[in-house]
């Protein structure tokens, strides 16, 4: 029979931090994540800061920040 183990919703959670192991390879994903999404959508030629509009954040009134 398997055993498992309850939850116990009267006990205080146990605070974690990530390890320095666990940030590094984060970054790594993140890393490798963002060269595959964004080489993707990259143009074939630089084209200067048209570019970069859109990934500037825009207020409700849709002006940029």
């Amino acid at each position: 029979m398997i055993k498992t183990a309850l939850y116990n919703r009267d006990a205080d959670p146990v605070i974690s931090f990530a390890t320095v192991a666990e940030i590094e390879f984060a970054d790594q994903l993140r890393h490798q994540i963002e060269e595959r999404y964004l080489a993707r959508s990259a143009p074939s030629s630089p084209a200067g800061d048209e570019n970069l509009a859109s990934l500037r954040p825009y207020d409700d009134a849709g002006g940029a920040l």
